[in-house]
């Protein structure tokens, strides 16, 4: 599915990671802003994941599943805001959408790991966090290779067109 999904769909999918830094650095190298200012940028993700901490207790308590939920649905829309931002991008749109994504991403983790370790016998808890850290920095890693994996394949097709343009203009001036 991932490799055959549409280009649009698929484009969702490998840029949602990617979409977190490149707003940033759009500001700063295309638009000159200073470190400061980005600086604070980044900042604003750590705010809204501090702002979800005042309530993900509370939320977790009540019902964990739904706390997550919400948290991962905070995190789509905040990247389909980021997903939707261009060269007339602005600082306060890159501030919202990092502390909707913080805020989102505060509210999602906190639940999944109270989810993880709720069933597990407490002689297990030091192995089990162990395997959760491994499963998810393996994830992470496996997300960003795929990612490279397929930005790879659509710059090789590029550049075998670019390659194929200049052959066959070399070729008719001959």
């Amino acid at each position: 599915f991932f490799f055959q999904a549409e280009d649009g769909i698929r484009d969702k999918l490998v840029t949602g990671v990617q979409t977190c830094a490149l707003p940033i650095s759009l500001l700063q190298e295309l638009q000159g802003y200073p470190e400061r200012t980005i600086g604070y940028l980044v900042a604003s993700r750590g705010i809204g994941n501090l702002l979800s901490f005042c309530i993900v207790a509370q939320l977790t308590k009540f019902d964990a599943r739904l706390c997550l939920f919400i948290g991962l649905s905070i995190q789509a829309i905040a990247g389909t805001l980021m997903g939707g931002l261009d060269m007339q991008v602005t600082v306060e749109s890159v501030i919202w959408s990092n502390v909707l994504h913080g805020f989102g991403f505060g509210l999602s983790y906190t639940p999944m790991a109270v989810l993880a370790f709720s069933t597990m016998p407490a002689q297990y808890m030091t192995q089990g966090n162990a395997i959760f850290a491994l499963i998810r920095m393996l994830g992470s890693s496996v997300f960003v290779s795929l990612t490279l994996v397929v930005r790879s394949e659509e710059h090789t097709s590029e550049l075998q067109s670019l390659a194929y343009l200049v052959c066959r203009l070399l070729l008719e001036k001959k």
